[in-house]
C-alpha cells in the first residue's frame, strides 16, 4: 500500500536542517563555494572565447559569419532574401589607391552600406559614409595620414584612383572617419554608389570576368542558425539555385567562412587547448566539490544512523530515507548556489579581462546567461552525485545495526598482544585505531587537504618553469627591430613584398639616434628568385602531399612539370634569400660551417628550419657544406599553357580552363645567374625571418646581396642599445617611428613585459584556485574532527569516568588531529612529486618556453600551517563538546 507522506518527510528534512544548523552552514558553504569555482571557471572560459573570437575578427575583417563574394547586381539581390539570413551588409569594390601611395600602403576604394561597414569595424566614429550623389569619401586615420590629409570633416584631397589598371586623378571631400586597426596595412576609401558607378564608366565598366574584381559585388551576412556556417551558407546557394563546390560548373559562387568563429575552427590548436582546459577544469571542480560534499553528508548520515534507524522502526522505507537525505542537499543548494553563483561571476567578471589581454590579446569579460546556467548544472549533478552512497547508507542500515553504530568499531587491542596499560604510546595507539575506524571518512578527509598542497605545488612548478630566456629568444634578438607594420605583429602578410620594405631613410636615421649601441641592416628578396633543388627533394618537402590533402599529389606533378631544369639536372624553384649586416650576422645559430666567408664573393649560407625549441630539421635544406647553389635573379617571366605551349602576351585574355586546371606555367627569360658554395648551414632566428614557411632560404652578406640581387629591400633594422641607454634609445625610436603609421617596431621590453604579465596571470588564478580548494579542505577537516567529537560525546564521557583525564582525552584528540594532518602532507609530497613529474615532463613537450624543475618547498612550508590546524581544531572542537559534566553527557547521551 503506497502511502502519501511526502509532507511529512519533507517537515522532518527541513526540521533536521535547522537542529543542526552547524552542520548545515558547513554543507551550504561547500556547495556554494563548488557553484563559486564552475561559475569563475565559465566566466573565465566564455570571456577568454568572446576575446579570441573579437582578436580573429579584427585580424579577419569583420565579424560577419560568412561572405558570398564576386557577384553580379542580380546574384545579389537574389541572395540577399534568402531564408537563413538574419542581417546581411553590400560592398562593391570600384578599384585601389594607385600611383606613389600604392607601394605604401592597400587601400580598397569601394562602395559599402552602413551594415556591412558596421560588419567590418570600417563604420565612421566621426561624420558618416558618403552620401549619394556627392564627392563625398569616409576614410580611416591610417590611409588620410599616409596621404598627408588632417583627419577633419570637409578636409578635400586628391589621390590616384586605380580602376582595371587605369590611373584616375579623383578629388574627395571628407565625410566620415574612424580610428584603423593597429599594425594594420590595408585601408579603405568608402565612396557613394554613384561615384563608383562613375570610376568604373571612366575605366571602360565592370569586368566580365570572374577572376576580376572591378565592379564585383559582397554580400556578407549573418546567419539566423550560425551552428554549422559552411553548412548554412551552402544551403543558401542551393536555394537561390547556385552551387559552391565546382567553379567549372554552372551555377558557381565562391563563398567565404569567417574563420574567427569558435564554430568555425572547432579542430583549431587553439580551440581544442580551450575546451581541454575548460574540460579538466571542471572535472577538477567536480572532483573538490565531490570530497568535501560527500564527507559533508557521510558524517551527517554517521552521526544521524539512530535517527533513521528510529524512523526504520516505525515504518520508513529505504528509499524515503535517501530521499531524505536528498532533499537536505537540495534544499541546502538553495541556500548555497544562489550566493555561489553570483560570487563566482563577480569574481571571474573582475579577473576574466586580465586572462583575455594575456591569452588573446583582447580584454573581455562575459555575462552570458549560459554562464550561470552550466555552472548551476555542474554544481547540481556534483551536489547529487556526492549524496548518492550517504543517502543508500542511511536507507541500508537496520533499526538494530542503527541502534549500535558508533562510527566504526572501538578501539580494542589486537589478539595475541596485551595492551599496555599507561603505555608511553597508549595515547598515540588509540588515536591512531580512532583514525581507522572509519577509514573512507581519513582517506577523504587527507585527501581533500592534500589536494590543495599538491595544486599549489603544481602551480608553483608551472609557473616557476616559465623560462624568460626562452620567450624572448623567440620574439626577440634585439632591443628593437624597425619594420613596415604589414611585417610585424599578426598583421603579418603572406609574402615580403618592396611595397613591405622599411625606407632607407628610416635605418640611416636609426644608426644616430641618442643611444644607439650597435645594428644592421636585414635586407630580403622572396619574388622574382630561384635556386636550384634535387627534384626528390622538392617532392619530399611538398607540405600539401605530406599532410594528405586530396589533389595535392597531382597539382604537385602539374608544379614540378612546369619547373625549369638547371643544367646540373636540378630544378629551378622559388626561394626566399635575406642579405645581412654583421649585426644580425652575429645572430644567427651556426650549425656548422664557418660564417665568416660570407664575407667573399660567392660564398652562401643555407638555412634551416627549426621546431618550437630552436632545435633545426636537417632535412629543411638539402645542400652539404661545399656543395654548388645556382640561384637566379630574374626580371622577367613569360607565361605559357603548360599543355600546348601557347604564350601569352601581357595584354592576352588566358582562357578560365588554363586558371581551373593549374596550366598557367611561367618561365625565366630575363635574369642573372649566380652560383655560390654553401660555407654554413644556420637557423634564423624568428624575429630576423619572413615569418612564414615554404621553400628553401639562404643567406648573403649584405654587400654581396645588393651586387648579386639588384635590390635593396630592407626587411628589417635591427639594433641593440648602447649600455644604460634602453628608455634614452626607446624614446628616440617612439619618436623616429610615430610620423608615419605604416612603419612599426617590436621592444624587446614589451615583449618582457607580456611574459611577466602571463606569468602573473597564472599566478593569479593558481593562487585563487588553491586558495578555494585549500579552504575547502580546510572546511572538510574542521567537519570531520568536529562532527567525530559530537559522535563520540558518550564515549568520551565514558572514558572520563572509568579514569581517563581531560588532559589525556585533548592530547589523543590532537594526535588524531595531527594524524591527519601529517598523512595529508606525506600524501601532497607523493602526490606532487608524481604528478609534478608527469605535467612537468609534458609541459616541456607542450610549451617551448617552460624548463621543468622539481620544486616540493610549497609542502614543505605548509606543513607548520598544517601542524598548528592538526593541534587547534581538535582543541577548539573539543571545548565546546566538554562544556557539561561527565555526569550531564552519561545522562543525555
Amino acid at each position: 500500500m503506497k502511502v502519501k507522506n511526502g509532507k511529512v518527510i519533507r517537515k522532518l528534512t527541513l526540521r533536521k536542517i535547522a537542529a543542526e544548523r552547524s552542520r548545515s552552514i558547513v554543507a551550504a558553504l561547500a556547495i556554494g563555494l563548488t557553484a563559486f569555482l564552475f561559475t569563475s571557471l565559465f566566466t573565465i572560459l566564455l570571456s577568454v572565447n568572446d576575446g579570441f573570437q573579437q582578436s580573429n575578427f579584427r585580424q579577419a575583417g569583420g565579424y560577419s559569419h560568412g561572405s558570398f563574394k564576386s557577384l553580379a547586381a542580380e546574384e545579389v539581390d537574389i541572395l540577399k532574401d534568402a531564408p537563413g539570413i538574419d542581417r546581411y551588409g553590400v560592398r562593391q569594390y570600384a578599384g585601389q589607391l594607385g600611383g606613389e601611395y600604392k607601394n605604401r600602403i592597400y587601400t580598397e576604394v569601394d562602395y559599402v552600406d552602413a551594415s556591412d561597414a558596421e560588419m567590418m569595424y570600417s563604420a565612421p566614429t566621426t561624420g558618416s559614409l558618403p552620401a549619394e550623389g556627392t564627392d563625398e569619401a569616409a576614410a580611416d586615420s591610417q590611409f588620410l595620414a599616409v596621404i598627408g590629409v588632417e583627419p577633419e570633416l570637409g578636409a578635400r584631397f586628391t589621390v590616384p584612383v586605380e580602376v582595371n589598371g587605369v590611373i584616375l586623378e579623383e578629388t574627395f571631400t571628407l565625410s566620415g572617419w574612424w580610428e584603423a586597426e593597429p599594425g594594420s596595412n590595408f585601408s579603405f576609401l568608402f565612396v557613394p554608389q554613384s561615384r563608383a558607378a562613375e570610376l568604373l564608366e571612366k575605366a571602360g565598366g565592370a569586368s566580365e570576368d570572374r577572376y576580376e574584381n572591378a565592379g564585383k559585388w559582397s554580400l556578407d551576412v549573418m546567419l539566423a542558425h550560425p551552428a554549422d556556417i559552411a553548412g548554412e551558407m551552402e544551403k543558401i546557394l542551393e536555394s537561390c539555385g547556385y552551387q559552391g563546390d565546382d567553379p567549372s560548373a554552372e551555377g558557381y559562387i565562391s563563398y567565404g567562412v569567417n574563420w574567427g568563429y569558435t564554430q568555425a575552427q572547432v579542430t583549431s590548436g587553439d580551440t581544442l587547448g580551450i575546451l581541454g582546459a575548460g574540460a579538466a577544469g571542471a572535472i577538477f571542480i567536480a572532483l573538490t566539490g565531490y570530497l568535501i560534499i560527500y564527507n559533508v553528508f557521510q558524517i551527517a548520515v554517521g552521526e544521524d544512523i539512530r535517527f533513521y534507524g528510529l524512523l526504520k522502526t516505525i515504518g520508513a522505507t529505504r528509499r524515503q530515507l535517501g530521499r531524505m537525505v536528498r532533499l537536505q542537499a537540495l534544499v541546502l543548494c538553495c541556500a548555497g548556489l544562489p550566493a555561489g553563483l553570483l560570487i563566482g561571476w563577480v569574481i571571474g567578471y573582475l579577473i576574466a579581462p586580465t586572462v583575455t589581454r594575456e591569452l588573446v590579446s583582447a580584454e573581455a569579460a562575459s555575462a552570458n546567461p549560459v554562464i550561470f546556467l552550466f555552472a548551476a548544472v555542474f554544481a547540481l549533478l556534483t551536489v547529487l552525485i556526492s549524496c548518492r552512497r550517504p543517502a543508500r547508507l542511511a536507507g541500508s542500515v537496520s533499526p538494530v545495526e542503527a541502534v549500535r553504530y558508533t562510527e566504526g568499531a572501538a578501539y580494542t587491542r589486537k589478539k595475541g598482544r596485551k595492551a599496555k596499560k599507561n603505555g608511553r604510546f597508549f595515547l598515540a595507539r588509540m588515536a591512531r585505531a580512532n583514525l581507522g575506524r572509519s577509514r573512507r571518512k581519513t582517506v577523504l578527509t587527507v585527501l581533500s587537504l592534500s589536494l590543495a598542497l599538491i595544486l599549489f605545488n603544481v602551480v608553483v612548478t608551472f609557473t616557476g618553469g616559465f623560462s624568460m630566456d626562452r620567450y624572448l629568444s623567440r620574439f626577440s634578438n634585439c632591443d628593437y627591430l624597425l619594420a613596415n607594420a604589414s611585417q610585424l605583429g599578426m598583421s603579418v602578410s603572406s609574402t615580403f613584398s618592396p611595397q613591405a620594405a622599411l625606407p632607407e631613410s628610416i635605418a640611416a636615421a636609426a644608426e644616430i639616434l641618442p643611444g644607439f649601441g650597435e645594428g644592421g641592416r636585414i635586407y630580403a628578396k622572396n619574388t622574382f628568385c630561384e635556386a636550384g633543388a634535387p627534384e626528390e627533394y622538392i617532392r619530399a618537402n611538398d607540405a600539401a602531399v605530406q599532410f594528405g590533402i586530396p589533389g595535392a599529389e597531382e597539382a604537385l606533378d602539374n608544379s614540378i612539370a612546369g619547373l625549369e631544369e638547371a643544367p646540373d639536372g636540378k630544378l629551378f624553384a622559388s626561394m626566399k634569400v635575406y642579405g645581412m649586416e654583421d649585426f644580425p650576422l652575429s645572430q644567427l645559430t651556426v650549425v656548422d660551417g664557418d660564417l665568416s666567408k660570407l664575407s667573399e664573393p660567392g660564398y652562401i649560407a643555407a638555412v634551416y628550419q627549426t621546431d618550437d625549441y630552436e632545435e633545426p630539421y636537417l632535412d629543411s635544406n638539402w645542400t652539404e657544406l661545399g656543395d654548388q647553389v645556382t640561384i637566379r635573379y630574374v626580371t622577367e617571366y613569360e607565361y605559357y599553357n603548360g599543355e600546348t605551349g601557347e604564350i601569352y602576351g601581357e595584354d592576352d585574355e588566358i582562357p578560365v580552363e588554363v586558371m581551373e586546371k593549374s596550366l598557367l606555367y611561367s618561365r625565366a627569360v630575363a635574369y642573372t645567374e649566380k652560383t655560390y658554395t654553401v660555407a654554413a648551414h644556420v637557423t634564423v632566428p624568428f624575429s630576423f625571418s619572413f615569418r612564414y614557411y615554404g621553400n628553401d632560404e639562404y643567406v648573403l652578406s649584405a654587400e654581396n646581396f645588393l651586387a648579386d640581387t639588384g635590390s635593396s629591400d630592407i626587411i628589417y633594422y635591427a639594433m641593440d642599445a648602447a649600455e644604460g641607454a634602453d628608455e634614452t634609445l626607446g624614446a628616440a625610436v617612439e619618436d623616429l617611428m610615430s610620423g608615419d603609421p605604416t612603419l612599426g617596431y617590436e621592444d624587446k621590453g614589451e615583449y618582457a613585459s607580456m611574459f611577466t604579465g602571463f606569468q602573473s596571470m597564472f599566478v593569479m588564478l593558481g593562487s585563487l584556485l588553491c586558495l578555494m580548494v585549500g579552504l575547502i579542505g580546510i572546511l572538510n577537516f574542521i567537519n570531520a574532527i568536529l562532527t567525530g567529537i559530537l559522535a563520540r560525546k558518550r564515549e568520551f564521557a565514558v572514558l572520563q569516568a572509568v579514569g581517563m583525564t581531560g588532559k589525556q582525552l585533548k592530547r589523543m584528540l590532537m594526535l588524531e588531529g595531527v594524524g591527519y594532518t601529517l598523512s595529508s602532507e606525506a600524501a601532497a609530497v607523493i602526490g606532487a612529486l608524481a604528478l609534478s613529474q608527469l605535467i612537468g615532463g609534458a609541459l616541456q613537450q607542450i610549451l617551448w618556453f617552460f624548463d621543468y624543475q622539481l620544486n616540493l618547498w610549497p609542502v614543505v612550508l605548509a606543513a607548520p600551517v598544517f601542524l598548528a590546524l592538526g593541534v587547534l581544531v581538535p582543541l577548539l572542537a573539543y571545548r565546546q563538546a566538554a562544556k557539561r559534566s561527565v555526569v550531564e553527557r552519561l545522562r543525555t547521551e
